[in-house]
């Protein structure tokens, strides 16, 4: 009976004892802990720059940074900024130093832990999204007023697009007669009436931008 009980109670006095252990570590090792911690933020520190440079060239490539990308740096600077030369708080010029200890002691474990998992995962989070290129809409008059005489052109250019042996439709004229609004305009009644799943509007000039014609065509895909 009396082998029973102790193996009964022995589990849980060992688990007692590692538990105590572990708390009186704070207080035992707090010089070694806030060692830790300063060599964990320094390491944070160094990501964080890297994170940011990430950041600027997401930004310089024209696309939108994820909210969580900017969480992220929040985060970090949160942690960053952790003082751990702070005094202990004494209470009628009466400290309990072991009290204080243990208490900061646990407090920097714990950020040590979380400054591991922000590093994780600020390696492998993604920053950049693909910025949203305007539509045909964006660049067309809300209060376009035909011409009597763009009606026929309008019906032609309409008619020359519903013709499956048309691979290319050109338009021509002299400059500023209103080609490009006519054409998108064509190009948001194509939208409105589901001949096409996408219409892209881009320009080709006599020295294209061949980076620029790319992104237009991409961006709505």
């Amino acid at each position: 009976m009396a082998g029973f009980l102790t193996d009964l109670v022995k589990p849980c006095v060992e688990k007692l004892i590692n538990g105590a252990i572990a708390e009186s570590s704070y207080i035992c090792c707090f010089t070694c802990i806030v060692k830790d911690f300063e060599e964990e933020k320094a390491r944070l520190e160094v990501e964080r720059t890297t994170f940011k440079q990430r950041v600027d060239v997401t930004t310089r490539r024209g696309e939108d940074v994820q909210a969580y990308a900017r969480f992220w740096e929040e985060e970090a600077e949160k942690l960053i900024q952790e003082d751990t030369k702070t005094k202990q708080k004494c209470f009628f010029g009466f400290c309990c130093h072991c009290i204080w200890r243990y208490r900061r002691g646990k407090e920097l474990a714990n950020k040590k832990e979380q400054i591991k998992k922000i590093m994780e995962t600020g390696k492998e989070l993604a920053i950049g999204l693909p910025a949203h290129l305007p539509d045909v809409e964006r660049y067309s008059s809300h209060h376009y007023i035909p011409f009597k005489s763009r009606k026929f052109k309008y019906k032609e250019l309409l008619d020359a697009l519903n013709d499956e042996n048309n691979y290319i439709v050109g338009l021509q004229g002299m400059g500023g007669t209103g080609k490009t609004t006519l054409v998108k305009e064509v190009g948001k009644e194509l939208k409105r009436s589901k001949q096409f799943t996408q219409v892209v509007d881009t320009t080709v000039s006599f020295s294209p931008d061949i980076k620029k014609i790319q992104d237009d065509i991409a961006g709505p895909l």
